[in-house]
């Protein structure tokens, strides 16, 4: 299940750059042609709110899975091995729980978007494409959530480095 996630991630995350890079072109071409000729990319801002929420969605499993979301460590680091293992799990617990309900709930939001048949005002974009591809991005988050609660991948990568004492 772990090489899974990470395969779906990283490739969630190639995504998530290949739409970094676009709108950094599309950004460059809206700011060129309005200095040089007046002239707008039509839709631009849409494009861009709808881009954006594939781009950070996207990107939060590959983020989980290299540890790189915020943690505070000052307490963390003191305690000794076992109770840093429950804290662990307690956390990854609560984590899969969080995601798992934030998934449901765009779920549901984008079922009533589609529904309500709901558009974007100059590119006639359905929004509920955007929340459904949210949605996707946030399933892939709480599979990387998931798969680090059952590897533990964080205690592995320090038993490795010769980093872990039991206090």
């Amino acid at each position: 299940m772990v090489k899974f996630s990470d395969t779906l991630n990283r490739w969630a995350h190639y995504i998530s750059g290949a739409i970094l890079l676009f709108l950094m072109f599309l950004t460059a071409t809206d700011v060129l042609l309005n200095q040089m000729f007046k002239i707008r990319v039509s839709g631009y801002y849409e494009l861009t709110e709808v881009l954006l929420i594939v781009l950070v969605f996207f990107a939060m499993g590959y983020t989980q899975q290299h540890q790189g979301h915020v943690s505070i460590e000052f307490v963390y680091e003191r305690m000794p091995l076992i109770v840093k293992k429950i804290f662990y799990i307690i956390a990854r617990l609560v984590q899969l729980l969080a995601v798992c309900l934030m998934t449901w709930r765009l779920y549901v939001y984008g079922q009533r978007l589609f529904a309500g048949n709901y558009i974007t005002a100059v590119l006639d974009f359905p929004l509920g494409i955007a929340a459904m591809l949210g949605t996707a991005g946030l399933a892939l988050f709480a599979l990387a959530v998931l798969a680090d609660l059952v590897s533990m991948r964080e205690f592995k990568a320090l038993e490795d480095e010769g980093c872990l004492q039991n206090k």
